[in-house]
């Protein structure tokens, strides 16, 4: 992630080198060249941006990180009250770790390193679904930040194993983590910790996503709460099949030799199985599955209005088919609600969306030769597409049932742009909320009141603005201006 973001700042400071010359002189820019060194130097070259925004479910406050002044490799958690019009430092992760030194179990190391993830301090955390709670890990740990309460700070969790994963249930009652390749859940009111699975081990865990899964398919997640919290979606990996490789890991201090269980291009995967746990209830009810060489690269519950179901893709080991298939853990039944194919691959969205009232599912797909918005009911049956056309949707971000309108980025007015576009469930001509030329990289909560805007032009490095649903600016988390003391102002 560092370096493609570094080689993104070099790109962009050619660029801008271009756009500003006839302000500078060849004097100037010999005199001050920019250098790798400088790429890896605090402050960030490209100033000081907010990382992993999260806006609060009911859109009072968006939480995000942010390194350190001296150091932009340690992150800390952020606040920014929209009521109050102003931002808090949340959680300093050195004063609440006592120190700048983290310990992480090779797991989470792994799991970094699949998500790109470079950075130290807190690196990421999650809402609950309240809005009123913050969960994050921290050196192999968990902590809680309640907004609401005298102490809002906690620690959930201090044990010598570390937790990964870690997750609020859907109506905050619990936080879900993985430990000792078992699922746990911690109740919130009473503080006692349960196991909820027993069977896992270092070569068959439970509840993890598999190697080909987080570096391949973008999922890293092996479980998933009901939306009624009665039910756990979970996966067992059995990496037994898969033979060891021997290979170098490289550290600042030096280099390493580990073993690992390594899915060469061609052989043997990890056997996948995806089951049902009832929550306080031992044992784990298996999900049949049709094919025997098979990825599952999504799952999903719907949020029916009587009892919730579980959705799962099933894609053919050749990637030539994908099924969406809808599992039902009271009768067991099971039914194929989509089924795509091509000659080539059949790609996968991570994206789509459940309707609620409508008991419709907004579904990505390139079938059409362009990613575009499709729209099925549950029995399987392709309604009308959403969109069309010689265009990209980038992201499926959000529905508003109540409104009747859907959000989403996409290349419709230049594949060299990316903007945030709106458009009536009933269909019609896509209106473009976003304005400026360049990349707008949105972020909202599922039910939109707001968005962050991340926008960047070979004009302007990136900088982070918040919008209301019509586009109308509110306020600005990083106006980053290339001012006289901004960072990248002696190289332009």
């Amino acid at each position: 992630m560092l370096l493609r973001n570094s080689i993104s700042i070099v790109l962009c400071c050619f660029i801008l080198s271009g756009c500003f010359g006839e302000r500078g002189n060849q004097k100037n820019r010999i005199k001050n060249p920019l250098r790798i060194e400088r790429l890896y130097s605090s402050p960030k070259i490209d100033g000081e941006l907010p990382k992993s925004i999260k806006i609060a479910p009911d859109g009072r406050r968006i939480a995000y990180l942010k390194g350190k002044g001296d150091d932009f490799r340690t992150l800390d958690l952020w606040v920014w009250d929209v009521n109050a019009g102003a931002e808090k430092l949340l959680v300093d992760s050195i004063k609440t770790l006592g120190s700048d030194k983290e310990e992480l179990s090779d797991e989470e190391k792994a799991r970094r390193e699949r998500k790109r993830e470079s950075h130290g301090g807190i690196v990421e955390f999650h809402w609950s679904e309240q809005g009123d709670k913050i969960l994050f890990p921290l050196n192999g740990d968990l902590y809680l930040y309640d907004l609401g309460a005298e102490k809002p700070l906690s620690r959930l969790t201090q044990t010598e194993e570390a937790e990964l994963d870690a997750s609020f249930s859907p109506k905050g009652n619990y936080v879900s983590f993985v430990r000792n390749h078992n699922l746990h859940i911690i109740d919130l009111a009473t503080k006692q910790e349960s196991p909820v699975t027993f069977a896992g081990t270092k070569e068959k865990p439970m509840a993890v996503a598999e190697f080909v899964a987080q570096e391949e398919m973008s999922r890293y997640r092996g479980y998933w709460w009901s939306p009624d919290e009665s039910f756990v979606a979970l996966t067992q990996v059995d990496e037994t099949p898969v033979g060891l490789m021997t290979r170098l890991e490289a550290y600042p201090s030096g280099m390493k030799v580990v073993e690992q269980r390594y899915p060469q291009t061609g052989g043997v995967n990890a056997i996948v199985r995806l089951g049902v746990v009832k929550l306080f209830e031992k044992g784990v009810q298996w999900v049949k599955l049709s094919l025997e060489d098979y990825y599952i690269p999504h799952v999903q519950w719907l949020d029916k209005e009587k009892n919730p179901s579980l959705t799962f893709m099933l894609q053919a080991r050749n990637q030539q088919q994908l099924d969406l298939i809808e599992y039902d853990p009271v009768t067991k039944k099971q039914k194929v609600l989509i089924t795509e194919k091509d000659r080539a691959w059949v790609d996968i969205r991570h994206d789509n969306i459940y309707l609620k009232k409508q008991n419709r599912i907004l579904w990505l797909s390139e079938k059409s030769g362009y990613h575009h918005i499709h729209v099925y009911d549950l029995d399987g049956e392709e309604q009308t597409p959403l969109t069309s056309g010689a265009w990209e949707v980038t992201e499926l971000l959000a529905v508003d049932e109540e409104k009747g309108k859907v959000y989403f980025s996409a290349t419709k007015d230049s594949p060299l742009e990316q903007h945030l576009y709106v458009i009536d469930l009933k269909g019609g001509e896509p209106v473009k909320v976003t304005k400026g030329q360049g990349i707008h990289e949105v972020s909202m909560a599922k039910k939109p009141s707001l968005f962050v805007d991340r926008f960047s032009s070979q004009e302007q490095p990136p900088q982070t603005v918040v919008h209301d649903m019509d586009g109308k600016v509110l306020f600005s988390l990083a106006k980053n201006k290339v001012e006289k003391n901004h960072p990248l102002a002696k190289y332009i």
